[in-house]
């Protein structure tokens, strides 16, 4: 894998890719179901109109979007992507959070 491979390959710029992309719905799912559970966490803050994870120093409209990225406080974590025929299959932690037309 070359340097711009792996740099394409991180969980935050696949958040960008997918927010600049797509608004199918299981993306859209992915990032609701997320987001509300950042929503209390006392590491989003504000930051010129943007929520970001002091945590980390993520801002989260891009790793919300990342199957490959976690909360670091274990509030979510990996999406495990699975295709099936012409669906596509979200899982989080083994529990399917969507279920519907591939994209």
């Amino acid at each position: 894998m070359n340097l711009l491979e792996k740099i394409l390959d991180t969980p935050i710029i696949d958040g960008w890719i997918k927010k600049f992309s797509t608004k199918h719905p299981c993306i859209q799912t992915m990032f609701s179901i997320r987001y509300k559970k950042c929503l209390d966490c006392p590491f989003r803050k504000q930051f010129v109109g943007k929520d970001l994870c002091t945590k980390c120093g993520c801002p989260l409209a891009s790793k919300l979007l990342a199957y490959k990225a976690e909360c670091p406080i274990k509030k979510w974590g990996k999406i495990d992507v699975i295709s099936e025929n012409d669906n596509i299959i979200l899982k989080e932690n083994n529990i399917i959070i969507y279920n519907g037309p591939s994209i």
